[in-house]
């Protein structure tokens, strides 16, 4: 997965995977609200295992920007799927449900999916007023792609800043995503975690539960509780309770009001987790954390 931002990432985001690619069909419906590839026809939204099925990233993206998504499934000729509400003139996309406002062509491109945003919130001035400044927005740019580097260290990532690269993991194991994460200290004084736990759930059902990831040696310390990276089933997200199963791992070895680096996935069956609890599913709950 590539990454390349210019500036704030107003002007300009691109994000490109060699992934499995679109049909030219389902390029056209992807940007559509409610669209997804993620749920079966007559699939339980409880039990999906990808990281969403609501749809409504690219369709929010193309309401408020220029969105070029150019993809191929592994034929001959791919897709090129451009909305540009700007040059609509009118700032909205009153017929976008049905697609008649989806420009769709010839497009020459291995096997995988870039999007290309531009002009990001130009029809929506104080939203974009609002924002930080470059310096800050790229760092929350940064550290999501951080996070999602360690919680899948086995896919490799790249993050360009204004041309330049600023972080880069080769997708070979999570001590290697450390080093290209923090640094070759981090990365070399840090250990390797894997455990699987069979355990009883409220209703007695056996619940199994895997542990992956990299924690660094009590000696590799920052000043705040950012460095805690936890991921359920491969997606960062925010619970305060695993984090601090994982602060209290370290017990009494840390220095004080110093904080641990940390990367840690939990693997549990799809329908313990509820993702519904943050708007942005950066929040999930564990049902039967207990």
């Amino acid at each position: 997965v590539d990454v390349a931002v210019d500036g704030d990432g107003t002007d300009r985001i691109r994000v490109a995977d060699d992934g499995r690619g679109m049909s030219r069909a389902d390029a056209r419906r992807a940007v559509e609200r409610h669209a997804t590839s993620k749920l079966a026809p007559d699939g339980d939204p409880a039990g999906v295992d990808s990281l969403g099925f609501r749809g409504e990233a690219l369709s929010a993206i193309a309401d408020a920007a220029r969105l070029e998504l150019t993809t191929s499934d592994g034929d001959a000729v791919g897709t090129r799927v451009v909305v540009d509400v700007a040059a609509a003139g009118d700032g909205t996309r009153a017929d976008a449900c049905d697609g008649t406002d989806v420009e769709a062509s010839d497009a020459g491109r291995a096997r995988g999916t870039t999007v290309v945003v531009e002009d990001l919130f130009a029809t929506r001035p104080a939203r974009r007023e609002s924002l930080a400044g470059p310096a800050a927005e790229f760092a929350r740019v940064s550290s999501l792609v951080a996070d999602y580097a360690l919680a899948n260290p086995a896919v490799a990532f790249t993050l360009e800043h204004d041309g330049s690269t600023t972080l880069s993991t080769p997708g070979t194991g999570v001590t290697d995503a450390l080093f290209g994460v923090y640094d070759r200290e981090t990365a070399s004084r840090s250990t390797e975690l894997a455990a699987s736990v069979e355990a009883g759930t409220g209703g007695g059902e056996p619940l199994s539960v895997d542990v992956a990831g990299a924690l660094a040696y009590p000696s590799v310390t920052r000043a705040s509780r950012d460095h805690v990276r936890v991921s359920v089933n491969g997606r960062p997200v925010r619970n305060d309770r695993l984090s601090a199963a994982v602060r209290a791992g370290y017990e009494r070895l840390l220095p004080d009001g110093r904080e641990p680096v940390a990367a840690v996935d939990v693997a549990v069956p799809p329908a313990r987790v509820d993702p519904n609890v943050h708007p942005a599913k950066r929040e999930v709950g564990l049902r039967d954390a207990d």
